[in-house]
């Protein structure tokens, strides 16, 4: 089956979706599918060709013709992703919703017509979705529509009601890691975060509520890992907090390198201000039996099981994360039960196999039209 693979950016841009679809496109390929990625040149400017691990990839320059406006290079990459799907004539096009790559969709969808498969990363509130929006015909044109947690498919069916009868949950994953987990260390207490430094992802917060408990445990560290517009403006907090002998902003690192830190940390520290969509970094610091203080908001509250797996505290709550990190550094028993239940429940429910088989059916019905779908449903009366 040939599946045209359409994601706002890809490897070696590193994100959520990006490190999903790294994970289980390779798999996917070895079942026998044949993937053609079509993505944006990304963050890291790649070339409009490239390979990953045999999987072709082709980019455009999606995001910098709109908002320059260039309607000659609109009209040419519109020309070229027409070409291109009357050339490799998918059976099934999946697409990973991002608002402006829609357009180019919308616009080709008329060119070798095939079923199609949204799948959200991402929520849709405050986006325009009326039926004569780009937003509403893409997901007019779906036959099916998956979210990364039921947090985000609750909300993309009160935005767009028309996809309850045709969606469904498939839970993001992690990866095992092949590393010897390091038992949790308190003396010294090494926190960790990791995440583009924007201003939805809280590290401010963290370091509001890194303040509020210093001198309480003087040989503690903070690590964030990750670059981004809010950088500096962490940089002068530090100084203004009197913190920089104690957090360490690290910048961006390779992907590979990442476990080695959280298998260092005791604790990994999610304080997102906005509706998380999924929260990957949760599931693989739960992965490496690390327990998680995370905002109780949007996916994150279905990845911590609230003093079972981590703590789950008040989104935009200093205070809340502060008291929440001593409670952690205060029962070491208690947070090492916590990590490995953290990692038994990540191998049960968000596994990489099962998230790969789920997609494997998924691609099977599609292509045969077969109904019921695949992957955690919900039903129109669901909590």
């Amino acid at each position: 089956m040939k599946i045209l693979y359409w994601t706002s950016q890809f490897w070696p841009d590193i994100g959520g979706i990006e490190i999903l679809a790294m994970r289980t496109l390779p798999p996917l390929a070895d079942r026998g599918y044949q993937f053609l990625v079509v993505t944006s040149h990304g963050r890291s400017e790649q070339p409009d060709f490239m390979e990953y691990q045999g999987i072709p990839v082709q980019r455009f320059p999606f995001w910098s013709a709109l908002t320059k406006n260039d309607v000659p290079l609109i009209l040419k990459i519109l020309k070229q992703i027409a070409d291109l799907k009357l050339t490799f004539k998918p059976d099934l096009i999946h697409f990973n919703f991002s608002g402006y790559t829609a357009f180019y969709q919308v616009a080709t969808a008329r060119n070798h017509p095939t079923p199609t498969l949204i799948s959200l990363h991402s929520d849709l509130t405050g986006l325009r979705t009326g039926p004569g929006t780009t937003v509403g015909k893409l997901f007019q044109l779906a036959d099916w529509v998956t979210a990364v947690s039921k947090s985000t498919l609750e909300s993309a069916r009160e935005t767009i009601p028309g996809i309850i009868g045709r969606s469904s949950v498939i839970y993001g994953c992690a990866e095992e890691i092949k590393m010897v987990l390091a038992p949790l260390s308190f003396n010294p207490a090494c926190i960790l975060g990791i995440g583009r430094l924007t201003y939805e992802k809280g590290f401010d917060l963290l370091l509001d509520a890194i303040s509020l408990i210093v001198d309480r445990y003087p040989n503690l560290s903070i690590k964030i890992i990750g670059d981004g517009p809010e950088r500096a403006s962490l940089e002068q907090q530090t100084i203004k907090l009197r913190l920089i002998d104690k957090v360490e902003l690290m910048g961006n690192i390779s992907n590979d390198d990442i476990p080695k830190y959280i298998n260092a940390a005791c604790l990994v520290v999610v304080p997102s201000r906005y509706q998380e969509p999924f929260g990957i970094v949760a599931v693989e610091a739960a992965l490496m039996a690390r327990p998680v203080v995370a905002a109780n908001v949007g996916g994150l509250a279905e990845i911590v099981v609230n003093n079972e797996t981590g703590l789950l505290v008040e989104m935009e709550n200093s205070r809340a994360f502060a008291d929440a990190i001593v409670a952690i550094l205060a029962q070491p028993e208690k947070t090492i039960r916590m990590g490995l239940a953290g990692r038994l429940r990540v191998q049960k429910e968000f596994n990489l196999a099962k998230y790969v088989d789920a997609y494997d059916m998924l691609y099977q019905q599609m292509a045969t039209n077969q109904f019921p779908m695949t992957g955690v449903r919900l039903d129109e009366n669901a909590d």
